[in-house]
């Protein structure tokens, strides 16, 4: 896995657990307001009862309103259920992508071995080349030197 992609999944994680992280507060603050509601209801509730004790249409109006209420903790239970699996599924793919970094890292550390390895074995391939190039230089000399001497023994 290259760089790039490690990056554009760290970037996807990110972002995963940003907008996880706002439904999540979303969620806490319906829970708060719901629990506000709740307690308003429940005053609404003892006022109603002490004011108006035979009025049924009140009391089916606050029927209904706390079965609206239910199904709104209902909804809520339901959205924290799956905020909380993707919250695992999120923690899994972190758990994969630690995984692939970390192979990734024993991949890089191995490069970095073989490129020293490499550098070494270059540094000895210039080593050999100048002494080649050395004994090259010699015997170009010493061919001079005998082309020379053939000279002056033809010329004699």
């Amino acid at each position: 896995m290259t760089l790039d992609e490690i990056d554009h999944w760290m970037t996807q994680i990110t972002e995963m657990m940003v907008d996880t992280n706002g439904k999540i507060n979303k969620v806490a603050e319906l829970n708060l307001s719901l629990g506000l509601k709740l307690d308003r209801l429940a005053d609404k509730v003892d006022k109603l009862a002490d004011a108006s004790a035979g009025t049924s249409e009140k009391l089916d109006r606050l029927v209904e309103l706390s079965l609206h209420s239910e199904q709104k903790i209902d909804r809520l239970a339901e959205l924290s259920l799956r905020s909380e699996q993707k919250i695992d599924r999120l923690s899994d793919k972190i758990d994969l992508l630690a995984d692939k970094i970390d192979k990734l890292a024993d991949v890089s550390a191995g490069t970095g071995e073989k490129l020293d390895h490499l550098a070494e074995l270059s540094l000895r391939s210039e080593q050999k080349i100048d002494k080649l190039a050395d004994a090259s230089a010699s015997t170009n000399q010493k061919m001079d030197r005998l082309v020379e001497a053939l000279l002056r023994r033809e010329g004699q």
